[in-house]
Formats: C-alpha cells, sequence, structure tokens
C-alpha cells in the first residue's frame, strides 16, 4: 500500500513539475486566482509580453489589471464582477469567457480571449478561479481585414449592379426609339423595299434587346440571395398555359409540336417564388426550341411524393433535337457558354439561359440534371420540394393602396365605351414620341410630361384613367412619384389611378420596388402595341352611362309616351310640377 502511495505521489510531482513547465514556456497567459479575485495566486511569464507590464505589480495590486482594459470594454462588462456572480449562482458549473482590449504602457491595444472555470474542493466550496488568457489580436486584424475586404467587395458588387443598370436603362432608352420608329416608317412607307428596310432595322433592334436582356438576367441571377425570394400562391398549370401561350408561335414557325403534361395529383394551390420557376421553365423551353427542327419538344411537371405541408414535383423539358456533345454536358450551365462558337453554325444566343435557370433553381433549393444524345434530343429535369397552399390562388389584394381590385382581372375584357384619357411620362424626347404614337393607335387621349415634378402637378388636377411613367426620371424618379401620389391620393381619400412603370429590366428586386410602391405593374422597354392594350383591357374601366334628370333606368327619357295609361297619371315623377 505504502509503495503504491508512493508511485501515486512521485506520478502527480512529475505531472506537476511537466505543468509548471509548460505554463512558464507557453505563448498564453495561465493565470489562478481567489474566488473574489483580490488575490492572484499564480499567473505565467507571458503576461509581461503580452500585457507589457511586471507580474509583480499584479501580485501587489490584483485590482490594477481592471485599469489595463480599454475604456469602452470597462463600460461594457466588468469581468471580475460577472465571474464572481456566476461563482455564487452557478458554482461549480460557472464559466467564464470573455473577449476584450487592454492598452499597454506603450498606446499599442491587444485583444485578449479570457476563459475561467472555478476551483471546488471536496466540500463543494470554491477555493479559488483559473484560467487562460490568449492574445488573439493578430486574429481579430485578419478578421477586420475580411470584413473590409468583404464590405468592399459588396459595395463594388452593387456599383457594378447599379453601374450595369444605370447603363441598361441608358443604352435601352434610345434603343427603344430606333426600334419604335423602325415600326412607325414601317407603316408609313408605301415602297416596299424602303418597308423591307425599315422591318430589318426593327429586327436588329429586337435582338440587341434581347441581348440586353439577357445580360441584365445573368447579373440578377448572380447576385440573387434568398432574400430575393419572393413567395406567392400559384397553380402551376397556369405557369405552363403561360409559357405556352408565349412560345407557341415559335414551335408553329418551326413545325414542331409543344407537348405539356401535369399530373393530376399536383395540387393546384402551390406556395414559391413564381418568377423564378417561370424564369427557369422559360430559359429551358426556348432553348429546347431553338435547337430542335423536327419533332417535338415537352414541358412535364409530374407528382414525387406528399406531406401534410410540402409537395415534392419534377419538371422536366425534353426535346428531339441536336442533342448535346458529351464532352459538353459539364459546361452547358457555365456562363456565356455555348456547344457551338457564335461564329461557327446557324444558332444564335450569348449561352447564359442555362446559366441563369441553374442560377435560380439552386436558390430554390434544387439542381437542373440533363440526359443528351446527339441527333437524339435531350432532357433537362430538376425536383422541388415546394409548400401546399390552404385555398386557391388569389391575385393580391389592391385595396391597401385605393384602386378597384376588379381592375386586377385580366380575363373580364370591358369593352371601352369611351376613349381612357392617359399621363404619359417620359424624359426622352424619342421614347415619348414613340410612346405617344402607340396611345393614338390605341385610341386613347393622352397628355405627357417630361419629368416627375410637372406629372405630379398634371396627375393632382384629376382626369386620368392610367399614368405611364418611366423609371428613370430626371428630380424625382418614377418609384418616387409613385410613392408622393399614393399619399396624395389617401390623404384627399381619392381613388388611385393605376399607374404602370417602363424600365430597362423588370425582374427581381426593380419590379417588386415598384410595386411596393404602389404601381399595378411594370413593363420592360419597349412596349408594343399589344402591350398597350393589354394595359387598356386589364386597368381602364369605362365610366357608366351617366343618367340625365330626364332619364329613367332602361334610357327611356322622360318624356317619352308611357307605356300605360296608369303611368300617364304618375305627375310625381316630373320634378318640374314639384317645385
Amino acid at each position: 500500500m505504502t509503495k503504491n502511495s508512493n508511485k501515486v505521489s512521485s506520478t502527480l510531482h512529475d505531472v506537476g513539475g511537466f505543468l509548471a513547465k509548460f505554463t512558464e514556456h507557453s505563448d498564453h497567459v495561465y493565470w489562478i486566482s481567489t474566488p473574489d479575485f483580490k488575490r492572484i495566486q499564480y499567473i505565467s511569464p507571458s503576461y509581461e509580453r503580452i500585457w507589457g507590464r511586471t507580474r509583480e505589480a499584479l501580485y501587489l495590486n490584483p485590482e490594477i489589471w481592471i485599469t489595463y482594459l480599454h475604456p469602452d470594454d470597462v463600460k461594457n462588462h466588468h469581468p471580475i464582477h460577472e465571474m464572481a456572480k456566476k461563482i455564487e449562482m452557478l458554482g461549480e458549473q460557472a464559466r467564464y469567457s470573455e473577449h476584450y482590449r487592454i492598452i499597454r504602457p506603450d498606446g499599442e491595444i491587444r485583444w485578449i480571449m479570457d476563459n475561467g472555470f472555478p476551483l471546488i474542493n471536496e466540500q463543494g466550496d470554491c477555493f479559488g478561479v483559473t484560467g487562460i488568457a490568449i492574445d488573439v489580436s493578430q486574429q481579430k486584424k485578419q478578421e477586420e481585414t475580411l470584413r473590409i475586404a468583404k464590405e468592399a467587395a459588396e459595395a463594388a458588387t452593387r456599383a457594378k449592379t447599379a453601374f450595369i443598370a444605370n447603363m441598361s436603362h441608358d443604352i435601352r432608352t434610345p434603343l427603344t426609339g430606333v426600334v419604335g420608329m423602325s415600326r412607325l416608317l414601317e407603316d408609313t412607307l408605301f415602297d416596299h423595299k424602303q418597308k423591307q428596310y425599315a422591318r430589318w432595322l426593327g429586327e436588329s433592334g429586337d435582338q440587341l434587346l434581347h441581348m440586353l436582356n439577357g445580360i441584365l438576367d445573368v447579373v440578377s441571377a448572380d447576385h440573387a440571395s434568398e432574400e430575393d425570394i419572393h413567395e406567392n400562391t400559384f397553380d402551376v398549370r397556369q405557369i405552363i398555359d403561360d409559357i405556352v401561350q408565349l412560345e407557341r408561335p415559335s414551335t408553329l414557325l418551326k413545325g414542331i409540336d409543344l407537348i405539356t403534361h401535369v399530373d393530376e395529383k399536383v395540387p393546384h394551390c402551390l406556395i414559391s417564388d413564381t418568377t423564378k420557376i417561370n424564369h427557369i421553365l422559360l430559359n429551358l423551353l426556348g432553348n429546347a426550341i431553338k435547337f430542335t427542327s423536327v419533332g417535338h419538344v415537352g414541358v412535364y411537371v409530374t407528382w414525387r411524393e406528399e406531406t401534410d405541408e410540402h409537395v415534392r414535383l419534377q419538371f422536366r423539358v425534353d426535346d428531339t433535337g441536336i442533342g448535346i456533345p458529351p464532352e459538353c454536358q459539364g459546361n452547358v450551365f457555365d456562363r456565356f457558354f455555348r456547344a457551338t462558337p457564335s461564329d461557327k453554325g446557324t444558332y444564335t444566343g450569348h449561352g447564359m439561359g442555362l446559366h441563369i435557370a441553374q442560377t435560380y433553381a439552386r436558390l430554390l433549393g434544387s439542381n437542373i440534371h440533363l440526359t443528351s444524345e446527339l441527333d437524339v434530343g435531350s432532357t433537362f429535369y430538376f425536383d422541388a420540394t415546394l409548400k401546399k397552399g390552404v385555398s386557391s390562388p388569389i391575385t393580391p389584394p389592391a385595396e391597401s393602396i385605393g384602386i378597384d381590385a376588379s381592375m386586377l382581372s385580366a380575363d373580364k375584357e370591358i369593352p371601352p365605351q369611351k376613349a381612357p384619357n392617359l399621363l404619359l411620362i417620359e424624359d426622352n424626347v424619342i421614347a415619348l414620341h414613340v410612346l405617344e404614337n402607340l396611345v393614338t393607335q390605341a385610341g386613347c387621349h393622352f397628355t405627357s410630361a417630361v419629368n416627375g415634378e410637372a406629372a405630379f402637378k398634371l396627375a393632382t388636377r384629376g382626369g386620368f384613367d392610367i399614368i405611364i411613367t418611366d423609371l428613370g426620371l430626371p428630380g424625382i424618379s418614377g418609384i418616387e412619384f409613385t410613392k408622393k401620389l399614393r399619399a396624395y391620393e389617401i390623404k384627399k381619400h381619392l381613388k388611385a389611378v393605376p399607374i404602370i412603370g417602363l424600365t430597362a429590366h423588370t425582374q427581381g428586386a426593380v419590379k417588386d420596388n415598384c410595386l411596393k410602391a404602389g404601381m399595378m405593374d411594370a413593363y420592360s422597354k419597349p412596349i408594343d402595341l399589344s402591350t398597350l392594350e393589354h394595359i387598356k383591357t386589364r386597368f381602364y374601366r369605362p365610366p357608366a352611362l351617366k343618367q340625365t334628370p330626364g332619364m329613367q333606368a332602361g334610357g327611356k327619357l322622360g318624356f317619352d309616351l308611357p307605356n300605360t295609361e296608369q303611368e300617364l297619371f304618375q305627375l310625381h315623377a316630373f320634378d318640374v310640377l314639384n317645385t
């Protein structure tokens, strides 16, 4: 027994010696204090190197340690007092962990990470506190450097995005004028060759606009985050129908079939970001049509599994087109990648559609896969887990901004009985002239303004059925104009006039900002006659035929002969006899 005790004592002595040497040579500061922190029992030599002060001074006056702290850290917390409270409340479970700054005698500021715990004897009493203090100044500097670099990168990204958005607006505005004027020129020319030249000019402008849209789509997709996901209720069948309506003319021109199928088990009311789902499917289908000359393209939605709250669907787009070479299949989702270079082959495009589709799919928690065989065709597919809605999809209420919700229905076409009066706001003279010509062709009256201030004065006079405004106006922007007019209408208890925004790009946050400001919708420049007719049909409700004092319901005038003798002697109906 004595032999074993001596062996244990010897082992403890060896361990103690090892720990003493370890703390003496460590870069960290090891310390032991009384529970009240009024006496330092031990502090390792690294204290002098890190704090730049002697251990003797701390042994003589332990409370002087607080005076070495950065003033802001002393104000925010008092580590010693906090640890004493924790020991009193939690006993052995108490833990001390703090980050604070110290000021060395030479004025240098260092960051310290300090961790400690109580020493408890067999009776459960605390007889001391021990811990380790680590100089983390270098780590803090690296974190600060990374933070500054991150902020600089984010600022550069915002600046780049803003620059592209502004440049796209500045490019799109004159380009809109070129396209619009070419269409007007084509309509007014009689010489066949000149009409063809005007048509080619317009088609070239359309191609440039399409390329510009693609660039903006890439910018929007690459900088999208979870904050850019905007969920709403929808029926996937409606999304498929909308896409088919957009792409069917292309399939008819190429003489290929367009097949769609949605499983019956797919719920009618789902919740997700419909804009991004629409964008994904539209890019996949557009790509399929481009590379298919014979056969078919198809869009399919397959039910996979379902819980009380979610449903997993597979979206699939296939074609009988040219297929993708095996060596290119790993790169098709890369930005600007083209299996066939633009200077070889007959296929147009800029290699952005699939990249955008994949980016949005991943943002929604999915991933697009593909199978393809040369001269047979390709299939692109992805699974998506969507929330289930509790009722049929409805259009978001517009009453919050004072707009008649019945005007939101695009299905109820109301034959105009009176030409609507439009307020057009556009600072570019050519773009304004194009818009004025479109409005005239649509059979509307209009008043024009070239800036937001003038437009606001006109709008407050009343008499306008629809307002169409550019977003990039001098002075107050189209967004600010809308907010200002909505505030005025609320203050004066006026019915809100539908406001439509025209912008370089209507994807993502741009359109959201328009709707939040109080606009009814936003469209990309340039709009054509069919779009304008759609706006008119959707948002213009002709006033009911007003009854004159002498007109009765059913259109019968007061001086018409009555249908019966009894009506002939009902003289109270004639106001003139009651005076």
